[in-house]
């Protein structure tokens, strides 16, 4: 009786077929975790330039504020982790290796409104005068469009810039984010794409590094100045948050009060060793320095509801 021997031409088609499946399996896994890191990536920096533009928004569209602000409310995407104590310092870490490698700065944020244009048509004499610059009226805005439409402006919409005082008074940030793939492999077929594009993104690209180009607008709520472009810094170094930078000082607070009753309270417990008994002395200090506290008292609480007239958000 012959025995059959099973055929040996199927050995290892069992693997074969698992990694035609796994492999694409395995790549889609890998595609869906980097677009879901993506989108947290923008959906924060998003965040964080709405709350640049509110700020500039409310400070005259200063670019400097609106750099800052941006800094402080990005830094939850740089969670402390490893050797880094906190955000700012991984922050930091990022930046200085970003532009190491790359020759680029973290990010960069520009006002595309209003532009040069726009304060050609609708820069208001009085206020570029008070500001030294050229200045947008914020105020009255139906009242300036009317007359905008009166002088002959079709829509209301200036011979330059082609825009609407409304328009006119819309900020209008850019950015430009650089970040770091999550997913090993993805840089190479970035620097693939990247012979497509010169720009900052490919650039970025040709590094390895994924970029987050994102836009907004909010509506002005003060004057705006004219001023020179800046470009987002990507240094993290001495980053206050913008609520406590108009904050006084308790101690200055204290001061002047403390200074302003001195004289007189020193004056009076002399007068009074010279003329009056002990006893009535006594009590004449504890009066005064009853009177010097409460004074105290009261400056210390009106400097501290004071703290808002130095803030962005009341000016």
């Amino acid at each position: 009786m012959r025995i059959k021997h099973p055929n040996h031409s199927q050995r290892g088609a069992a693997i074969v077929e698992t990694c035609l499946v796994l492999i694409p399996l395995m790549l889609t896994a890998a595609l869906a975790l980097e677009i879901s890191h993506s989108q947290q990536v923008r959906h924060v920096a998003l965040l964080a330039l709405y709350e640049a533009a509110r700020a500039g928004s409310v400070a005259g569209a200063n670019q400097q504020i609106v750099n800052q602000t941006f800094k402080q409310a990005i830094l939850p995407s740089y969670a402390a982790r490893g050797i880094h104590q906190s955000p700012a310092d991984r922050l930091e870490f990022r930046a200085k290796k970003i532009m190491r490698v790359t020759g680029l700065r973290l990010w960069e944020i520009k006002v595309m409104n209003p532009n040069s244009s726009v304060f050609k048509d609708f820069s208001h004499p009085e206020l570029s005068k008070k500001f030294g610059r050229a200045s947008l009226r914020n105020d009255y805005l139906d009242e300036q469009h009317q007359n905008n439409i009166r002088k002959g402006w079709s829509e209301g919409r200036g011979p330059v810039s082609k825009q609407t005082v409304f328009e006119a008074n819309t900020l209008r940030l850019t950015l430009s984010l650089i970040y770091q793939p999550l997913v090993p492999g993805t840089g190479m077929i970035l620097k693939i794409f990247s012979r497509t594009r010169t720009d900052r993104t490919g650039i970025a690209w040709s590094k390895g590094y994924l970029v987050a180009n994102l836009m907004t607008e909010v509506m002005m709520q003060s004057h705006a100045l004219q001023g020179e472009t800046i470009q987002g810094e990507h240094s993290a170094e001495h980053l206050p948050p913008i609520t406590q930078q108009y904050k006084p000082p308790i101690n200055q607070a204290r001061t002047p009060s403390v200074s302003k009753y001195t004289g007189p309270w020193q004056t009076e417990k002399r007068q009074t060793r010279e003329n009056l008994p002990t006893a009535h002395t006594t009590n004449s200090n504890s009066q005064i320095n009853a009177k010097n506290d409460q004074s105290i008292s009261e400056d210390i609480q009106r400097n501290e509801n004071n703290i808002c007239d130095g803030l962005i958000c009341c000016r």
